[in-house]
């Protein structure tokens, strides 16, 4: 039969059978939201209809991936034609248990009569794994600098299942839903940026126990945890299983780090939970915190906030309120001396030590410390009284508090160039992502920065020239300080195509540096001051030997004036040591620059910089900027 007769035939049979829908009806149901957010379409401007599911395996129709009619036509043939003995899907199993929120959703739409199949007993083990699936939550895990991966959070579900009869509710007992890009174990970071960016990876759910989740993050990696209660009932949250069910074990969808991630994975299943939500939709990226801010700003999703601190934050909050004397004491008794000296407090944060300490070292410590733990607690109980009530903690991290991640910036500013050259120029910037070290830091990890790609261009109304002034490839900086609690290191990583400061207006070299060092906290943390060390490396035509290296050491200040005024100094001593024929071998630049904050959409900055020669004879080079920044 040639094949333009096919489908109308095929209509034509679903269309004349007594109690079948008509063309009208499975047209105008194939465009409804459910189906389309079942099969997780999406449109495209010049494609139309394209689903994010890329295993065949999920389509009936040879067109279902782009044709929504299509496939709602073929799966209708395929529930009704399934007999006792049709076994598809990667677990073998009939259609109707394969795709149960597909048959559940064409049955009652259409009224098709079609029986339940018996023997779905995958089906329901997978179902039960939810204990009675009531209700869904919305976890959210902060930043994790030391992988990749989660450097802008992470996203998942909470299933929550109903308490047993008498017994109180407990969250940990309910399953966690996350999704995540297969990488091997063994996968080299290059390959891991290469794949994650290009979809090379699978991206599958898993299905886990919440208390596995919160070790993972809570415990092991210091990451806290903001939980969104949503406002779905035990029959919406029925179809964000089903729909899980469905994925996993007729298909795949590939991963991609910036669009098709967790964060989009997830706010996908709420959509076909609730039609009528628009959350999954981005403009250029779904950021996990960004595509929190989409449920919470959506009317009624969101009914409770609670928040989890990491196990970190919980030590430090136990030390912060010791006394000069009390952490002389801290660090006696994790030594195993002085136990019957130390006061209730100290022994308090003692034995929350060794509890973070065994949970760093997976669940297990070293015979000795087993052993002091173990006195600790004993000396603890000895000790009777009551303890201090638990610490409060600071919920600025609180993700849909913060500002958006792209943002729109106009400036102006003026620059001395060569000899006394002054000029005036007008400035555009437009970045992608995501938070730098002027930004608010509500909703952030404070004094830290992850910027790619950011691009500014110039215009210098003098010589009527526009410049492709900067792209920013990517720079990151992590300040966590060092305390008596724990020596972390501090680094700084930049990529970007720029001019060079220090030779020309409007020349552009490569640029690439690495630095490490320390961070301290000061006043109360309102105060950031680090030390960095490192190397750069540049390559252009402008440069002597098209190319130059050297080290350079950076110390620089970060401090919070007010609650939305802040302040950002540094000075960077940088080295040419290759430079021929000159004894100009060093340098300085100085960055000085403060931003106010008007909200999380509007933001002002003034940002000087300059390049200070170490001869005296040489002349320095500077400018000046004033910026409005619109975060969307």
């Amino acid at each position: 039969m040639p094949r333009k007769y096919f489908l109308p035939l095929l209509c034509a049979l679903v269309w004349s059978t007594p109690g079948r829908a008509d063309s009208n009806t499975i047209h105008e149901l194939a465009q409804s939201k459910r189906w389309l957010r079942l099969l997780h379409y999406k449109t495209h401007w010049f494609t139309g209809y394209h689903s994010t599911v890329a295993g065949k395996n999920f389509f009936f129709s040879p067109e279902g991936r782009r044709d929504p009619e299509k496939e709602m036509i073929a799966t209708i043939e395929a529930f009704r034609q399934a007999k006792a003995d049709t076994k598809i899907s990667k677990l073998p199993q009939p259609p109707a248990c394969a795709f149960p929120a597909r048959f559940k959703f064409l049955n009652e739409e259409l009224h098709l009569n079609l029986p339940q199949p018996e023997n779905c007993t995958k089906w329901t083990e997978f179902l039960s794994r939810f204990h009675g699936h009531d209700s869904v939550t919305l976890v959210f895990s902060t930043a994790y600098p030391n992988n990749p991966g989660s450097m802008f959070g992470h996203s998942f579900l909470r299933i929550n299942g109903a308490a047993p009869p008498g017994q109180p509710k407990l969250d940990l007992l309910d399953s966690g839903l996350s999704y995540a890009a297969q990488v091997p174990p063994d996968e080299n970071n290059f390959m891991f940026v290469w794949l994650g960016l290009t979809g090379g990876y699978m991206g599958e759910f898993s299905a886990i126990p919440y208390y596995a989740k919160v070790a993972e993050y809570n415990s092991s990696e210091s990451r806290d945890l903001w939980e969104y209660d949503l406002s779905l009932n035990k029959d919406e949250t029925w179809w964000v299983v089903a729909n899980v069910w469905e994925l996993e074990v007729n298909s795949y969808s590939d991963y991609y780090f910036f669009d098709e991630n967790c964060s989009y994975e997830i706010l996908a299943l709420l959509e076909v939970a609730k039609p009528e939500w628009n959350v999954a939709d981005y403009l250029f990226h779904s950021i996990p915190g960004e595509t929190i801010k989409k449920v919470t700003h959506t009317p009624g999703a969101v009914t409770n906030v609670k928040f989890r601190p990491s196990l970190f934050r919980k030590l430090r909050a136990y030390g912060d309120r010791l006394n000069g004397d009390e952490r002389k004491s801290f660090f006696q008794v994790i030594e195993g001396r002085e136990l019957d000296k130390a006061s209730i407090s100290t022994l308090d944060a003692a034995a929350q030590y060794f509890f973070y300490l065994k949970q760093q070292q997976t669940g297990k410590l070293n015979a000795r410390d087993t052993a002091l733990f173990q006195q600790i607690l004993l000396t603890r109980s000895q000790r009777g009284g009551v303890s201090p009530p638990e610490p409060e903690f600071d919920q600025t991290s609180r993700p849909d508090w913060g500002h958006h991640a792209s943002r729109l910036a106009l400036g102006f500013g003026r620059e001395r160039g060569s000899g006394d050259k002054y000029g005036n120029f007008e400035e555009l910037g437009i970045k992608f992502a995501y938070h730098d070290l002027l930004n608010h830091d509500v909703g952030f990890v404070p004094f830290s920065e992850i910027s790619f790609p950011h691009f500014t261009f110039r215009y210098f109304p003098d010589e009527q020239r526009f410049d492709v002034h900067r792209i920013e490839i990517l720079q990151i900086n992590s300040f966590a300080p060092r305390s008596w609690l724990k020596n972390s290191l501090s680094w700084r990583t930049l990529i970007a195509y720029e001019v060079p400061e220090d030779l020309c207006t409007f020349c552009h070299v490569m640029h690439a540096e690495g630095n490490v060092g320390i961070s301290h906290a000061l006043a109360g943390d309102t105060l950031r001051a680090f030390e960095l060390v490192g190397a750069y490396a540049e390559a252009g035509k402008p440069l002597e030997r098209r190319w130059r290296v050297g080290p350079q050491l950076t110390a620089g200040l970060l401090a919070n004036v007010t609650k939305n005024w802040k302040h950002q100094l540094e000075m960077a001593l940088v080295s040419d040591p290759l430079r021929l024929g000159s004894e100009q071998k060093f340098f300085v630049h100085a960055l000085w620059g403060q931003s106010y904050f008007f909200s999380p959409s509007w933001e002002a900055r003034l940002i000087g910089r300059a390049v200070l020669r170490t001869q005296a004879d040489a002349q320095s080079r500077g400018e000046g900027v004033f910026q409005f920044l619109y975060y969307f």
